[in-house]
């Protein structure tokens, strides 16, 4: 149960009761027994009163994962925490034809396209589109992929439903709901994320005790609850003076940065005369590795494409943050550049979140003397190879390292910053799955993706593991 303090008018009423019980005939409105008992005594109690409820509601919160969902919320409520609802997840799909479109192509927002399901794995997943796109026929030649032979368009989509179960793998968002003449086929080429159910009572608990420690923004915590406080963000740290990764503290006075995980992709579209000079984004952080999706003018080569025609120069100090400043770079060597003055479209992709939490912070109430710089965390993808013995009663193999794979994605995809992957750990989840057996150690491949190594994988303050399907493979023995 939570506790319950009393006002100080409480008290004063319990000692006047208290008085009257032992003398009716004393006076407890004014004079000496008022002044010298009944005001001071009642606000040496109500002093005592809080302490008590700060150290109760410390030691309550110690047990959120036993305590019902209600009390919890009572608590957070009180001190003006709510508990996170659940998020939709975001991504892009790619629309693609085989045939160069004679017409020009109209795709709607609310567009519903599908996942398909996987056995053993989660149900299909309905998208919608979240921006409407026009396929324009006179220039459809510049979307032209000659590696599959396809003419393919980017739209970004969100989630019709919320939850973490609308994260999807890369390639499993293939059917379209809605047929549109000169559109074959759809694909998502990344993960769709962000999807989160809602909050648990530990991450609820996290929050409220931050809350329980100071809200103000000058303090640690309080610039770490700032940052919590957002439904899309999943975890922050902060990064002060003294630490390496403060990579601008030597000409920034009062630097301080919070790194954050989660995002929220955000595709845009920038419009420029060609000059062949530099250009700067409008929209900051850029989400990388592949933050440009298209370049179109209506002169110049078929398909503008990175590291022929263009380069992007990351900022490599405030890289991350709404105040970096990364170059787009024309490759000027080449010939088959637009012409001068041609109007160029960039399609890129930036994290909306993280510029919306910068410009929160610039807001006057939150004044501070420190220069606070929100950050994008950085993403360690680790990949898994593992030998599981399977029980006698598993019939379907195929569905049990399904199962395996998912258990392993959802437990490493749901670690903070800087929590390490143990191979001990991961040799637990393993054993949950129904049909385990026995898993052999060491396992063959526990590393960060491109490296060899098989052991505890160091995560930075500054970063978060991720694995996917593809970078898991589960040998089984009978």
């Amino acid at each position: 149960m939570a506790l319950t303090i009393k006002s100080r008018a409480d008290l004063i009423q319990d000692l006047v009761t208290a008085i009257k019980a032992r003398d009716t005939a004393v006076e407890t409105g004014y004079g000496p027994a008022k002044d010298l008992v009944v005001d001071p005594v009642s606000q040496v109690t109500r002093e005592l009163y809080l302490q008590v409820k700060h150290v109760f509601d410390i030691e309550f919160l110690k047990n959120a994962d036993l305590m019902d969902t209600a009390e919890l919320d009572l608590l957070g409520e009180s001190l003006g925490v709510k508990r996170k609802g659940p998020v939709s997840a975001v991504g892009s799909v790619f629309f693609y034809t085989s045939s160069q479109p004679l017409a020009d192509i109209l795709i709607p927002t609310g567009t519903p396209v599908a996942s398909r399901a996987i056995t053993g794995s989660v149900t299909s997943q309905s998208y919608v589109t979240s921006r409407t796109t026009t396929i324009f026929a006179a220039s459809s030649d510049t979307f032209f992929n000659a590696s599959v032979g396809l003419f393919e368009f980017e739209v970004p989509i969100r989630a019709v439903l919320t939850g973490a179960s609308t994260n999807t793998a890369a390639g499993t968002i293939k059917t379209l709901m809605r047929q549109f003449s000169g559109i074959s086929g759809v694909v998502n080429k990344s993960p769709t994320r962000g999807g989160r159910d809602i909050e648990t009572n530990s991450d609820y608990a996290r929050r409220i005790s931050l809350a329980l420690s100071g809200t103000a923004r000058g303090t640690v915590g309080g610039l770490r609850r700032f940052g919590l406080e957002d439904e899309r963000v999943i975890d922050a740290v902060v990064i002060q003076s003294g630490d390496p990764l403060l990579k601008r503290a030597e000409v920034t006075a009062g630097a301080i940065d919070v790194y954050i995980l989660g995002e929220e992709p955000t595709v845009t579209q920038q419009m420029e005369k060609f000059t062949g000079l530099d250009i700067f984004f409008d929209n900051e952080p850029l989400v990388f590795p592949t933050p440009v999706s298209k370049v179109t003018a209506a002169t110049g080569a078929m398909n503008f494409t990175e590291r022929t025609h263009f380069f992007i120069d990351r900022d490599v100090i405030l890289e991350g943050s709404a105040k970096a400043r990364t170059i787009f770079r024309w490759n000027r060597s080449r010939s088959d550049l637009p012409d001068a003055g041609d109007t160029v479209t960039i399609e890129y992709t930036y994290d909306k979140l993280i510029q919306d939490l910068q410009v929160a912070m610039a807001d006057p109430e939150n004044s501070l003397l420190a220069d606070v710089l929100f950050r994008s965390s950085e993403e360690e993808d680790i990949s898994l190879t593992a030998t599981v013995k399977a029980s006698h009663d598993v019939i379907d193999l195929n569905a049990f390292k399904v199962a395996i794979q998912g258990t392993v994605t959802d437990f490493v995809n749901s670690r903070g910053l800087g929590v390490p992957i143990h191979e001990s750990d991961l040799d637990l989840v393993i054993r949950s799955v129904p049909g385990v057996d026995f898993v052999f150690l060491p396992f063959a491949v526990l590393a960060k993706v491109g490296k060899r190594g098989s052991g505890t994988i160091p995560i930075e303050k500054n970063q978060f593991a991720q694995i996917s399907d593809t970078s898991i493979t589960i040998n089984t023995s009978l």
